[in-house]
């Protein structure tokens, strides 16, 4: 059984969906929708969201479904474009949705979920420029994809400089590469202020955008869901990582650079949640990124069959734990 999961048997690729819909699913079953509020909706764009799309639970749960399947195969898609992990497989993809599903982050229709999906698509043209003789062009694609991921979720404006150490590390930086990557996020920018100035909704705007950056003064930060279960999740994460860290090692030189850029993602990650007020649990979801690499290549380069199976079915009672706890 974990064997087909390490593989990269078409099976298991159109499997996908079909686990990642499984929580949801229980969602709707259970009638709980226990799900995570955004913060802050102040703002046009915010508030015509909120009143055409989470209005509608239904319609948010397949949205959020649909989301998470397209970031879990596009993850698939790095692995084999870019050898990532040294083998061809879908691991990653299902070590992705289970680190996203598991602690009922089911919001990927929420701003934050949307942010993601702009931003790993940038990360793809950022990859791309490893031993690339014009990486312009990719350089401006990540940056306008970075630049509707700050659009979608304003607190995404911080991941930019770990795009710009990426440009850095991945080839031989020159300041029209920056340049490029500036010009890239500002050009959807300053098309929606456009627009917004033409609808009159400016101030408005710009004060919900001023919002997700107020300093954080509710302690503890509040995590959905089931504390104990978070907990013991969480705790689990936490004395699993060193290991893992020490076994996942890609033999590629490019795989090692990915792997040094998405741990920036992790740290940053935790810094906005404990930093910012408005940021919510969702960032989770940008953590679990470079958890899922880790992940993946530990169980791949066990050495101990036994070591790799108890990782690998951790997530799966995890997961079922978690989903009686919906309809219990």
């Amino acid at each position: 059984m974990f064997g087909a999961f390490k593989s990269q048997q078409v099976g298991m690729q159109l499997m996908l969906p079909v686990l990642g819909f499984i929580p949801f699913i229980l969602f709707l079953v259970s009638g709980q929708q226990n799900m995570l509020p955004v913060h802050n909706m102040q703002g046009a764009l915010y508030e015509y969201f909120a009143q055409r799309i989470l209005a509608n639970s239904a319609w948010m749960l397949i949205g959020s479904w649909i989301v998470l399947v397209s970031l879990a195969y596009i993850l698939y898609w790095i692995n084999i474009r870019f050898d990532l992990l040294g083998q061809r497989t879908v691991l990653l993809s299902y070590l992705f949705l289970f680190f996203t599903t598991v602690p009922l982050i089911n919001l990927y229709l929420f701003p934050a979920g949307l942010s993601l999906l702009c931003v790993v698509v940038g990360l793809v043209f950022i990859f791309s420029l490893y031993k690339k003789k014009n990486p312009l062009p990719d350089i401006f694609n990540a940056g306008l994809f970075c630049g509707m991921a700050v659009l979608c979720y304003p607190p995404t404006l911080f991941y930019i400089v770990v795009f710009v150490m990426a440009i850095a590390w991945l080839k031989q930086a020159r300041v029209r590469d920056f340049m490029a990557l500036i010009i890239g996020l500002v050009t959807p920018v300053w098309i929606a202020v456009g627009i917004l100035l033409l609808w009159g909704d400016w101030p408005y705007s710009w004060a919900g955008f001023v919002q997700w950056f107020e300093i954080r003064t509710s302690w503890p930060p509040e995590i959905p869901g089931n504390s104990t279960l978070q907990l013991i999740w969480l705790v689990f994460i936490l004395l699993t990582f060193p290991m893992v860290a020490v076994m996942a090692r890609s033999r590629k030189d490019l795989g090692r650079r990915i792997i040094s850029i998405l741990s920036h993602f992790s740290w940053l990650s935790v810094a906005l949640f404990l930093l910012f007020e408005n940021v919510s649990f969702e960032i989770w979801s940008f953590m679990a990124l470079h958890l899922s690499v880790l992940y993946s290549m530990a169980i791949l380069n066990s050495r101990r069959s036994w070591l790799s199976n108890l990782l690998f079915l951790s997530f799966f009672v995890f997961l079922i734990v978690f989903q009686l706890d919906i309809i219990l």
